[in-house]
């Protein structure tokens, strides 16, 4: 049996460990069968490993780079590649300037001359002496112009100083100096004196002329005033009209508002479709059946689009009287309180029962969907309290039968839509 890369097993080059560790791969292997093909494959490849690992890869080839072409002024430089020099070398040789007094064909002058020339001790002190020659070397200075100095010199006079002028004068304040007008440099005498010399100067013909063309300037300037100064003639022209502003824009006004869906929540025996009191039938009424004399029937109208409710006018009763003078307003208790909710504003309705019915004045509120609650009732008039002599005698009502439920004959909801113009 060979190993990876063709190496020969030999058993005792292994540690006793590792070859504790190989058998019980093996007896697993062997044993169990739980074990799923793959499972199997990779146990195998495990056992193999652990057997004949697997040899070190060989190191990578070497890369083989070739040498850059050199440039033409690379290869013309007659300068010795240059090696660096020992630390030794370099603290006993003396200094030299690389490249010598051949370096390019020039002369190198040394900086400083051998031995240097020092300055004496100034502004210049520490300075070679050819170094500050050399920085003037094309410099001179200016020469100052020959002065002549007569020989009376004694004799001049001194120029004596001229006064100090006077302080300008200055008004005191609130009294400013009045200053003259740029369109009047003349005094008014002076300026009267100038005009006699021209009015003199004039010949005999314009000054007879000058007052005579002053009065027809005069005159004509009084005629212009009297007529008016202009043509009285019409001028053709369209005549003047005025834009009518547009109307002004209304608010569609307040009719009662059918609804597209009411529905009533009462006990059984009530009225099968509540919707019938906004019809002008006054045979049809909302009547809603109380349980233990409680009332709190609810009425939900439904709208088709919002609309803008003003009023609500509700007729709290079955006012109806049948041709045989049956009188329904007796028959059923009368609703007093109303609890309403419309458009999340919930309004408390009191009211006192008549056939007129009564109205609610809503403050134009916005809403698709309106719920009335029924809070209180009471009984007709006509119906006696509970317990008094002789209940529905002579065809009368009976207290007992009108506290079974309360009746709404008409119900009207006034408004607009609420897409129209407020």
């Amino acid at each position: 049996m060979a190993q990876k890369g063709d190496l020969p097993l030999d058993p005792a080059d292994i540690a006793p460990a590792h070859a504790k560790r190989i058998h019980s791969q093996v007896d697993q292997f062997l044993t169990d069968r739980t074990l799923s093909p793959e499972d199997e494959y990779a146990a195998m490849n495990a056992l193999l490993n652990e057997v004949l690992p697997a040899p070190a890869p060989p190191p990578p080839p070497p890369i083989e780079r070739p040498a850059p072409e050199l440039e033409d002024w690379a290869r013309d430089d007659p300068r010795p590649a240059q090696t660096v020099p020992s630390p030794q070398a370099s603290v006993a040789a003396p200094w030299t300037p690389v490249g010598g007094a051949e370096g390019g064909g020039g002369k190198v002058t040394p900086a400083f001359p051998d031995p240097p020339v020092w300055l004496p001790d100034g502004d210049h002190a520490g300075i070679p002496a050819t170094v500050e020659e050399d920085r003037y070397a094309l410099w001179h200075p200016p020469q100052p112009d020959e002065l002549t100095v007569p020989d009376d010199v004694a004799d001049i006079a001194p120029v004596d100083d001229p006064p100090p002028a006077s302080p300008t004068p200055t008004a005191p304040l609130g009294n400013p100096i009045p200053a003259t007008a740029p369109w009047d440099p003349q005094p008014a005498r002076q300026r009267g004196h100038s005009l006699a010399t021209m009015w003199g100067s004039l010949p005999g013909w314009a000054r007879i002329a000058a007052p005579v063309a002053a009065v027809l300037v005069v005159a004509l300037a009084g005629a212009l005033v009297i007529g008016g100064g202009h043509d009285s003639a019409p001028i053709d022209a369209p005549p003047l009209t005025a834009e009518a502003p547009p109307p002004p824009t209304t608010a569609p006004a307040d009719t009662p508002l059918l609804p597209q869906n009411v529905s009533a929540d009462c006990p059984a025996g009530s009225s099968d479709n509540p919707g019938l009191i906004f019809g002008s039938d006054k045979s049809q009424a909302w009547i809603c059946t109380r349980i233990y004399g409680v009332d709190n029937g609810v009425l939900t109208i439904e709208f088709k689009e919002p609309v803008v409710v003003s009023a609500i006018t509700i007729v709290p009763g079955f006012d109806y009287v049948e041709p045989n003078g049956e009188d329904h307003w007796n028959e059923h208790r009368l609703v007093t309180q109303i609890l309403w909710r419309i458009g999340g504003t919930q309004i408390v309705q009191k009211i006192n029962p008549t056939r007129g019915g009564a109205t609610l004045t809503i403050p134009n509120i916005a809403t698709q969907i309106i719920t009335a609650t029924i809070q209180r009732t009471e009984r007709p008039p006509a119906v006696p309290n509970q317990g008094g002599p002789l209940p529905g005698i002579l065809g009368g009502p009976d207290a007992g039968q009108v506290d079974g439920s309360f009746a709404v004959g008409h119900l009207s909801i006034i408004g607009r839509p609420a897409g129209g113009t407020a």
